[in-house]
């Protein structure tokens, strides 16, 4: 291959391309992007490329050519290198390395990109050699000086993404397999740490940095030499070298036991960096404080140090002098500017009848900007608060009041009560007795004239909401609300957003009725509809909706009509503004479904508009997710307030679905992903005890489709289509179901036996077994004995309700079918699932008698006593009392 030579003509033309990316206009540029793809059909492609690389005379003008062959062949590397023939392969890895050499930066950064790649998609062992003929470069003292930064570059790309591989143990000593290489490796990367060289000392610090969490022997054994070098760094006149030194402390801090004997001496240090006028240093400096504190060690090791570390922290959670001058003439009226596109956060539905994560302890310091170092200096207070509760406010608080007497630039005053806010879950009870002197400083900032001051204002003081609504209402509770009530109607779109999202984190922390003063916070609302760009009506509804849950679910039925008449024609007219696949259609959707499950047969005049418009946003998704348009946030809230308006309206329900094609898009639904299935499943099992005429003619081709996502493939949705099947059972009859028992008990069986179900579904098919067996107990009691001990312990903890009493009756009637399964141990586990009731329903309790009562008569009365003898007295004892055995 080394004597592969390129076409003359198909090179030229390569290169001619290659040279007009970097002057064409973007419409050129792209189509010669769309030539180049057609280059992927030529087999020797990627030998093109790595020959215009490597070979292209090294001129000024060819270097911005060069580059692109380089990259183009490094993305096709990381997206088709295993296609690639190992004879290209190898001559890729026999040419790039002489690059790692060339004069020009950027080709040498570019061959170092190209050799990680290689190394991150085919593994270092289909590159014999290469560690080692790298590190021979950095020991040999006759490499070129460039060479040598090649080289490094080169290290710190791959050390990057495969030091756990360089670190792999290759026997059960714990040996590495790369123990050779890394016993030259890191003690020459140690001694580069002192090189004249800045480059070379800062790729030398981003090598090491990543085998610290690994920590080989090599590393070990020069540990104490690397800390005193790194030491040395940080006076380093190179900014991105000191970076390296505080991103070194940071890795460290993850294994603090490392650095636990030095760290009286290390912490001085970070909190120089951490006020660093770099802005890149001190973030990465803060960074440090986060992942020490997530350290066991944390708190003893850091409480000598809060007195200096706490007023670090305050002073960097000012906003900086360039964000100050950037905003400090942001546009108090804003309300009338579109919101754009990008400005609209993704939106994720959460399911209320699945088991979606949901992380309510997330909490954003605000939504100006990416991370930075007032957010991260914000987020290590908070981690210390969660540390140290009342041992910090001794600290914090006379600084905060200090500052709070002193301050005269609205910045500082923000960091206060940024502060206050981020402190508020880890020093909730300890803030309590200074939150009365602190309330009327936040009130008041809640009429500061920057925007930015009355926007956290909101956010810190909603922490409180627990306090507030514990005390009297006049004294807070009312001030409160009154403010939010009209910073929601302010000017500007920040300020709307602050104090919607406050009052909505008020009731949905507290749960407050706020009843007393439902006329002004309605009027709010209703104010805010036409005032409202697209993306603070997302938050509006949200506010809307816990206002019902909260508020209006408990007030009587003229309050909600009242209620009713005033907010639901303006979110009507708000959804026939939206097509069918806005954004914008979850958040509404999940308002109605919050709305229709507080405010009941008020909204039956609405029923029918909400119940098309459901139908037609789940088509018009379902369509496009049959285009290739996946997005399931679309289409799980109609299902689910289709589902909350069934519950409210039942059998009338009937008449909405009685000319409609409900049924045929459920279905459609049921063939799609695991989260529309689930959704859809809760729908079906819902409109059961309304709908069975409509459901009963197309059984046929729903159960097969229920059963698939039960066995053999149970995921997210089983335990949903568990319970659908368990109430078409319920409410069909025997002569029904019974074409389909075999399939369904089959699907159960399987289910039962599966290791690491978890407990819902576990307790699903339980219930919905109960009611097979009772629409058809021979099919169950044939292998009862398989099966029993697991169909127990499945029922024995669900809560006493008319399902579970029902799933007992059918339990009851599969074991007298086969009582012959009931023996020894399966014995034992039906007294503990009876024993589990302790007020069975009357009819139940004497199934329960009769049984057990017939198990008695059927063994010798020796036997019995022993067998009674033998079950847990508490079992035994209860059963005796409500039972006499």
């Amino acid at each position: 291959l080394m004597d592969w030579t390129p076409n003359v003509d198909g090179l030229k033309q390569l290169v001619h391309l290659l040279s007009q990316t970097q002057v064409a206009s973007q419409e050129v540029q792209s189509q010669i992007y769309r030539k180049l793809e057609e280059f992927h059909k030529i087999a020797d492609y990627n030998n093109y490329l790595t020959f215009i690389f490597v070979k292209l005379e090294n001129s000024p003008q060819n270097v911005s050519t060069r580059i692109s062959a380089g990259l183009l062949l490094k993305n096709n590397i990381t997206q088709y290198y295993e296609k690639f023939e190992p004879v290209v392969k190898q001559f890729i890895q026999q040419q790039v390395i002489s690059c790692l050499g060339d004069q020009t930066d950027s080709i040498r950064t570019t061959a170092g990109a190209i050799i990680a790649a290689i190394i991150r998609k085919g593994g270092l062992g289909n590159w014999p050699g290469l560690l080692e003929n790298l590190v021979g470069g950095l020991t040999n003292t006759g490499t070129d000086a460039k060479f040598i930064d090649g080289i490094l570059c080169s290290l710190r790309m791959i050390c990057e993404d495969c030091a756990n591989e360089i670190c792999d143990k290759k026997d059960d000593q714990g040996r590495e397999k790369y123990e050779s290489v890394l016993n030259v490796l890191l003690p020459t990367l140690i001694q580069y740490l002192a090189h004249e060289v800045p480059q070379f000392r800062c790729h030398a610090l981003k090598c090491l940095n990543q085998f610290i969490m690994f920590m080989p022997m090599a590393f070990k054994n020069n540990f104490p030499e690397f800390l005193t070098r790194v030491y040395a760094l940080a006076s380093d006149p190179s900014p991105r070298t000191r970076t390296a030194v505080c991103s070194t402390f940071l890795h460290l801090a993850v294994r603090l036991e490392l650095i636990i004997p030095n760290f009286d001496q290390i912490v001085p240090m970070m909190l120089h960096f951490t006020k660093d006028e770099d802005e890149e240093i001190a973030l990465e400096a803060c960074e440090f404080w986060n992942a020490v504190c997530e350290h066991p060690a944390a708190k003893d090791i850091l409480r000598p140090h809060l007195p200096v570390l706490v007023p670090v922290l305050l002073d960097g959670m000012v906003y900086s002098e360039d964000d100050q001058f950037l905003l400090q003439n942001e546009q108090e009226d804003d309300s009338n500017v579109p919101d754009q596109e990008q400005d609209l956060e993704p939106i994720h539905y959460k399911s209320s009848k699945g088991n979606d994560d949901d992380d309510d302890d997330q909490e954003e310091f605000d939504d100006y900007s990416e991370w930075n170092l007032r957010k991260c200096s914000a987020a290590a207070l908070d981690y210390l608060s969660e540390i140290y509760h009342s041992e910090l406010l001794t600290v914090l608080i006379p600084l905060i009041q200090q500052k709070m007497q002193t301050a005269t630039k609205w910045a500082v005053v923000e960091s206060i009560i940024l502060a206050l806010g981020a402190i508020a879950k880890g020093c909730y009870r300890s803030m309590c007795q200074y939150l009365p002197d602190l309330m009327p400083f936040l009130f008041q900032q809640m009429k500061h004239p920057q925007v930015l001051v009355r926007s956290i204002t909101c956010w810190s003081i909603s922490r409180y909401s627990l306090w507030i609504t514990n005390q009297e209402p006049k004294q807070y509770l009312e001030p409160l609300l009154a403010a939010l009530c009209t910073l929601m109607l302010d000017r500007n779109k920040s300020i709307q957003q602050a104090a919607c999202t406050a009052l909505t984190h008020l009731q949905e922390s507290t749960r407050v009725n706020l009843i007393a003063y439902i006329q002004p916070i309605v009027e709010t609302f209703m104010k805010a509809f036409p005032l409202y760009q697209k993306k603070n009506r997302f938050i509006l509804y949200d506010a809307i909706g816990i206002f019902c849950v909260a508020t209006i679910k408990q007030s009587n039925e003229q309050v909600k009509q009242t209620f009713v008449s005033a907010i639901v024609p303006h979110l009507i007219q708000h959804w026939g503004e939206y097509p069918d696949d806005d954004k914008a259609i979850c958040n509404l959707t999940e308002c109605f479904i919050d709305i229709f499950g507080s405010c009941g047969p008020s909204l039956q005049s609405y029923a029918k508009t909400v119940f098309d418009r459901c139908l037609r946003i789940i088509d018009t998704n379902l369509v496009l997710f049959a285009s290739g348009y996946k997005d399931s946030d679309l289409i799980l809230p109609p299902l689910n307030l289709l589902s909350v308006m069934s519950e409210l309206f039942k059998n009338s329900i009937e008449e909405l679905i009685r000319s409609s094609n409900l049924f045929g898009l459920i279905f459609r639904c049921l063939k799609e992903n695991s989260r529309i299935r689930q959704e859809a499943f809760a729908l079906l099992g819902d409109l059961c005890p309304y709908c069975m005429a409509h459901i009963t003619p197309v059984l046929n081709v729903y159960i097969p489709e229920i059963i698939s996502s039960i066995a053999p493939h149970p995921g997210r949705s089983t335990g949903n289509a568990c319970w659908a099947l368990g109430m078409i059972m319920r409410y069909s009859s025997s002569e029904v179901i019974l074409p389909y028992s075999k399939q369904i008990f089959e699907a159960f069986k399987f289910t039962l036996g599966c290791e690491h179900v978890s407990r819902e579904v576990l307790e699903n098919c339980a219930i919905s077994l109960g009611w097979l067996a009772h629409r058809n107990a021979e099919i169950v009691a044939q292998e009862l004995a398989d099966f029993f001990q697991v169909w127990c312990f499945g029922l024995m903890d669900i809560v006493e309700s008319d399902e579970k009493t029902f799933a007992y009756f059918g339990f009851c009637k599969a074991v007298k079918t086969n009582p012959g399964a009931i023996f020894n141990q399966n014995l034992r586990y039906l007294f503990e699932a009876i024993a589990c009731w302790d007020e069975p329903p009357q009819e139940l309790a004497q199934e329960f008698h009769h049984l057990l009562h017939e198990f008695k008569k059927s063994a010798p009365a020796a036997e019995w006593a022993e067998f009674v003898g033998s079950v847990h007295p508490q079992i035994s004892t209860k059963l005796a009392q409500l039972y006499n055995i």
